[in-house]
């Protein structure tokens, strides 16, 4: 309990009641899936084919939080994007490569066959197949 000091705007502590009987939570607003990804990315690494529902007991077990099943999955999916790259950004770096070997290596010669027919897959993209790479 606290009163005022009169004629001042100080507080003074008049009774200390113990014990804490605020209940205890497990969820916390500042755990997302972007932290966890980060923060198990090594355990994601030894084991990509980790079950969601052992995911979500190893963070309980370390931070003493629970997680959706959803922030989970995100979680696990951002991890193994991040350990093994974007497929379709490396796909358009080939040409990167493939430059750097003729810079590097002269009297090299590189050689591509990128497809002629484009594929429109359901979400409205336009996906480009690689047929040969030759260096």
């Amino acid at each position: 309990m606290t009163s005022t000091i009169m004629g001042e705007t100080a507080y003074v502590i008049r009774q200390l009641v113990l014990p804490h009987t605020c209940g205890k939570t497990n969820e916390s607003s500042r755990i997302n899936s972007v932290w966890l990804s980060k923060n198990y990315k090594d355990q994601i690494r030894s084991d990509p084919d980790m079950k969601i529902s052992a995911f979500m007991d190893m963070v309980r077990k370390g931070y003493d939080v629970s997680i959706s099943k959803h922030m989970a999955y995100r979680a696990k999916n951002k991890a193994i994007v991040s350990i093994n790259g974007h497929h379709e950004q490396q796909y358009y770096r080939l040409r990167d490569y493939l430059q750097t070997v003729l810079n590097t290596n002269p009297g090299s010669r590189c050689m591509h066959n990128w497809p002629i027919l484009l594929l429109a897959c359901t979400s409205g993209r336009i996906l480009t197949r690689l047929q040969t790479i030759y260096w």
